[in-house]
């Protein structure tokens, strides 16, 4: 009897001496990986960024067909503030931009609110 309980042991830990090496390897290949990203991340990311296609003079509205979309490759250490279009167009620019300038939020005047009457 205690010879088929002993054999019985063995033949169960294969299969799961077997699965534990896969999933040691699976372990490790996931760290590589996680290691391959995490030097990709400080090295910075592809975004997509606006640019000017005609030069700006300080003052002047942007229109939205002022602008281009690039992808372009941005690190965390540009340290930019990426704007969106909805934030940028039919405002005024704080300076005179050349054209090919990646749009940022603060080259911009924020949009002026329209001034409420009083009802009196």
């Amino acid at each position: 009897m205690l010879l088929f309980g002993i054999s019985g042991a063995c033949i169960a830990g294969v299969p799961l001496a077997l699965m534990l090496m896969i999933q040691s390897f699976r372990t490790a290949s996931l760290d590589r990986q996680l290691n391959h990203y995490r030097e990709l991340e400080e090295q910075g990311l592809y975004l997509n960024v606006w640019m000017l296609k005609k030069d700006i003079n300080a003052g002047e509205k942007v229109k939205r067909a002022d602008l281009e979309k690039h992808r372009q490759w941005v690190s965390e250490k540009d340290s930019i503030k990426i704007a969106d279009i909805s934030q940028i167009s039919g405002k005024a620019a704080v300076k005179a931009l050349k054209k090919g300038t990646m749009i940022e939020t603060e080259m911009f005047y924020p949009k002026t609110k329209k001034k409420l009457k009083n009802k009196s």
